[in-house]
């Protein structure tokens, strides 16, 4: 019994969330984890900053409420020169009949599964149920901007 109680206080730990890190130009990294550092490209990136920018999380279906912020976040990112070229990723990622949003979200929770495995990438993942908001499970006190 002593053992099992020794290994589940060990395995909180280890899967205890840590403080995510989001500097202004964007670099997402984790200080706890040696400044782990989560790379997507510009439009994931675009689609992960927006759901830690909105803890309360957003529903699908709302998200094209939220395309100038969008468009904001991802202008900063892209190195896209011409601007039809980032409304129109933009266009699709709020698009509800594109696949763009859906693709975009399962590249993120599988880049962050496989970079910290599936008990701790529960706290960093985009979830939620069909029709309800889709949020970042992370403590809201846990995320800091530049």
């Amino acid at each position: 019994v002593r053992k099992e109680l020794l290994y589940r206080v060990n395995a909180d730990q280890i899967v205890k969330p840590h403080k995510i890190k989001i500097s202004k130009l964007y670099q997402i990294t984790i200080p706890d984890l040696n400044n782990l550092e989560i790379n997507f490209t510009p439009l994931i990136k675009t689609l992960y900053v927006f759901y830690l920018k909105h803890p309360e999380g957003v529903r699908r279906i709302d998200i094209r409420d939220h395309h100038q912020e969008l468009l904001q976040i991802y202008g900063q990112l892209a190195n896209l020169d011409d601007n039809k070229s980032i409304a129109t990723n933009i266009n699709n990622l709020t698009d509800l009949s594109s696949d763009s949003f859906s693709e975009k979200k399962a590249k993120i929770n599988r880049a962050i599964k496989d970079l910290l495995g599936q008990d701790l990438a529960n706290h960093y993942s985009i979830s939620g149920g069909k029709g309800e908001p889709l949020k970042i499970g992370l403590d809201p006190t846990l995320v800091e901007f530049d």
